[in-house]
This record gives structure tokens, C-alpha cells and sequence, in this order.
């Protein structure tokens, strides 16, 4: 007589994962699965019925939004989430920003139209130092390969700075901005 192993519905499973990895068969899950079934089951749910899994579950919220909170946090970021249409990657974009910020039990979404100003100037000063440099590697009568892979490294380094500027400080408050602009209007 064979025994057929216990089946879980999804509820069950989530919930009966725990944060460390283990099911609650007792068997030692690794972190990447227990995180990827758990972005698995968000993609499947209702979107309702993600928005009380992540107000009940600190687990579920933590994946879905990528930080902690109080439950009445949660419950504001969740609010402002609706309020504004942002998805769960802008709400972890705002938050690792800087702009959605948490104070107490308070969460502050306040974009200053100075920091885009600031991630334009520095992607400019980026673009007026890394340029010349570049331009007098490859315009070197013969450049060695050393030169060359220098020049590629600074190409390479640059990028991906002046991506992360922009991320940080203009996309972030740009999206602020333009979602409330959106919103108070009919």
C-alpha cells in the first residue's frame, strides 16, 4: 500500500512556508524557492486577494513590495499603490528611492522637483568628464589593447552610473510628479 504525499492548495502552501525555508512538512526549502513560489502564487492571484495577503502576511508584503512594515504601513503603502495605479516594481522603486518614504507609522510620498535637476546634472558631469577621456583613448594614434579595454571599462562604468542616476533621482520623482498630476485630474 502505497501512500500518496499530502497535497497542499496554494493558501496552505504559502502560508505554511516560512520565512527561514522550511514547509510545514518540516522539509528544508532553499530561500530562492520558497521567494520564487511566492512571486509564482502573487502572479497568479487576484489582485484583491494579493492586496489581503500582503496587508495579513508581513512575508507576502515583503516579497511583493521588497521591505518590512507595520501592519498599518502596509495598509498605507497599499492605499497609496491604488491611489496613484503604481505597480509593486514602482512602489519598490519609490521606496529604495527615497521618495516613498517611512516615518513611524506614517509613509510620506513626496518627490522634490530638485532631484531631477540634481540627476541631470550629474549624468552631465558624468558625460563631460567620461567623454574625453574616451575620445583620447581611441583617437590614440595606436591604442594598445590595454587602452582599449580601459576605454570600454569607462564606457561600461559610465552607463551604469548614469543609469542608476536617472533611476534614482529623475525617473523616481518624474513618476511621483506625473502620477499625481494624473490623479487630480477628472
Amino acid at each position: 500500500m502505497t501512500t500518496q504525499p499530502p497535497t497542499h492548495d496554494d493558501d496552505e502552501t504559502v502560508e505554511a512556508e516560512t520565512s527561514q525555508g522550511e514547509s510545514r512538512d518540516g522539509i528544508s526549502l532553499p530561500h530562492s524557492f520558497v521567494v520564487w513560489r511566492s512571486r509564482h502564487l502573487m502572479a497568479l492571484a487576484d489582485p484583491d486577494e494579493s492586496d489581503r495577503r500582503a496587508l495579513t502576511t508581513p512575508e507576502w508584503f515583503i516579497v511583493r513590495f521588497g521591505f518590512d512594515a507595520s501592519d498599518i504601513v502596509r495598509e498605507q503603502v497599499l492605499r497609496i499603490q491604488k491611489q496613484y495605479g503604481f505597480s509593486n516594481r514602482q512602489i519598490k522603486i519609490l521606496k529604495h528611492s527615497g521618495v516613498l518614504r517611512i516615518q513611524g507609522a506614517e509613509v510620506i510620498l513626496e518627490a522634490r522637483a530638485w532631484h531631477i535637476w540634481v540627476g541631470w546634472v550629474f549624468v552631465s558631469l558624468m558625460i563631460l568628464y567620461v567623454f574625453p577621456i574616451i575620445t583620447a583613448m581611441m583617437l590614440a594614434s595606436h591604442p594598445t589593447v590595454y587602452q582599449l579595454l580601459n576605454a570600454s571599462l569607462a564606457c561600461a562604468v559610465f552607463g551604469f552610473t548614469a543609469m542608476v542616476a536617472h533611476l534614482i533621482f529623475v525617473h523616481a520623482n518624474r513618476l511621483v510628479l506625473d502620477s499625481v498630476e494624473h490623479a487630480g485630474r477628472p
